[in-house]
């Protein structure tokens, strides 16, 4: 394997491949699916010729059900292989890729939900949207003085931490920006530790969201 690339299965995880107990809606991966069919030359081949492990070429490659459950633990692997097979660093792929999901998403499934009223509307549903995907997040949302919102992410597993918080800023920005806010701004908090889960370090992430 490059040593670039992440494991398929995270260090120190207590369950095998694709049996983690977090699980994400079917429609995640069939986003990866349709973005490469629609912005890669050679489409989906693209990504199966890039990824040398077996079983995460045959997952990928599947045909998922938008509302089933799958495990996401393959992710931090997975977007790594899809970067690499697009020929673009991790963070410059990812916030590319998440800026095409995020704009598809609010201008469909997640449009009549938000209703893009406002931009304070959209700061205090979209963080509980966001984590309707996942079946292992909580999420707290309070409002903060000068109209900055604060989400408190619960129970993260920490080989997602750094692709939700690109991906938690991305559709705030896109959907806040859509509702007619300016000069939106997303900012982190360190995150801080909570328990073990099946081997992984859980982690808060604290994300401020303020716009004018």
């Amino acid at each position: 394997m490059r040593p670039s690339l992440p494991p398929v299965v995270p260090a120190n995880a207590r369950f095998t491949f694709a049996e983690s107990p977090f699980r994400v809606k079917g429609v995640l991966y069939i986003g990866t699916q349709t973005y490469f069919e629609r912005n890669v030359p050679g489409g989906l081949g693209t990504l199966l010729e890039a990824i040398e492990d077996d079983t995460l070429r045959d997952f990928i490659g599947q045909k998922f059900l938008a509302s089933s459950r799958y495990d996401v633990m393959l992710v931090p692997a997975l977007i790594a292989r899809e970067a690499d097979a697009v020929g673009q660093p991790l963070d410059v792929y990812l916030r590319a890729r998440t800026e095409w999901q995020a704009r598809q998403d609010i201008n469909g499934v997640y449009r009549m939900l938000l209703r893009l009223v406002s931009p304070d509307a959209v700061a205090k549903r979209l963080p509980r949207l966001l984590v309707q995907m996942f079946d292992f997040p909580e999420v707290d949302v309070v409002a903060l003085d000068g109209g900055t919102r604060l989400a408190t992410f619960h129970h993260i597993p920490k080989p997602l931490e750094h692709w939700l918080r690109i991906a938690f800023e991305v559709y705030a920005q896109t959907a806040i920006t859509l509702a007619g806010g300016h000069d939106v701004d997303i900012n982190f908090d360190q995150s801080t530790d909570e328990d073990l889960k099946a081997g992984l370090r859980m982690r808060a992430l604290r994300m401020h969201v303020s716009w004018s």
